[in-house]
């Protein structure tokens, strides 16, 4: 049923136009990463974007499900540590996948960007459907604002294929810059 539409009188005397992105309401900060070559860039639900590819490092068909680095972006209050973001996300985590297992956490830095980096291994109906998923927090560039940027960039992939993508993860994670 589609109702009519209504002639609403309100006196906007006096109102301010707001418009986004402006100072008052500021945009996820611009940053840059490298990618591998085959690897593709979409847009994904409730995040900045995904890339992976469901190929080999060296762009051959391999059999397993898509292997894919999700980027998300969220706005935290500055008494929030990437450590509280963490194990945050980790209660989130063990709520929606009880059977998730911590594989281990640490702190990385590359330049001057402190990454917050936990494995966890979700086990799946046979060995070859367990997933790893290695989750990093970082914050973007510190400014005079009443929040922090607050990435987080999930990397997804089948544990059978070793720990070889470990390696360009962090490839990856030590290529981020912002401008």
């Amino acid at each position: 049923m589609k109702l009519p539409s209504e002639n609403i009188k309100i006196d906007t005397t006096g109102f301010l136009w707001l418009s986004y992105p402006s100072e008052a309401c500021r945009p996820v900060p611009s940053f840059n990463l490298i990618i591998p070559p085959h690897w593709v860039v979409s847009e994904f639900p409730n995040a900045l974007f995904v890339m992976g590819s469901s190929n080999g490092q060296d762009g051959s068909p391999v059999d397993e499900f898509w292997s894919n680095v999700i980027v998300h972006h969220e706005r935290v209050l500055p008494s929030v540590s990437l450590e509280e973001a963490g194990r945050s996300s980790w209660e989130s985590l063990k709520a929606d996948t009880p059977n998730a297992i911590m594989k281990e956490e640490f702190i990385i830095e590359f330049d001057d960007l402190r990454h917050f980096i936990r494995e966890v291994q979700i086990p799946g109906p046979t060995p070859k459907e367990t997933v790893t998923r290695i989750d990093s927090f970082m914050f973007g560039p510190i400014r005079d604002h009443p929040t922090l940027d607050l990435f987080r960039i999930t990397w997804l992939h089948p544990s059978a294929a070793g720990d070889e993508r470990k390696a360009l993860f962090r490839q990856i994670l030590k290529s981020v810059t912002f401008d």
